[in-house]
């Protein structure tokens, strides 16, 4: 991810709260709103965990497949 990102892109997404952080700092910030965490997206504010610490990789799968289901919902607004 570069700065320029975030002129080109609608959304930037991660996986955890770190991830934000560093995301923020590398775009000098978030005025419009559109850095979000995966999960948020199906209205949850919970970190995905990498799963190469946690070893929990269906855990880790679920997750993702949750967040990138909701993702269009919210987008277009039929949830």
């Amino acid at each position: 991810m570069e700065r320029a990102d975030y002129a080109c892109y609608d959304w930037l997404v991660g996986m955890e709260e770190v991830n934000l952080r560093n995301m923020r700092r590398i775009c000098g910030g978030d005025p419009e709103d559109k850095i979000r965490l995966l999960l948020s997206f199906a209205g949850k504010r919970q970190d995905i965990d990498d799963p190469w610490y946690t070893g929990r990789f269906s855990e880790v799968y679920a997750q993702i497949v949750e967040g990138c289901e909701a993702m269009p919902k919210v987008l277009t607004g039929c949830q």
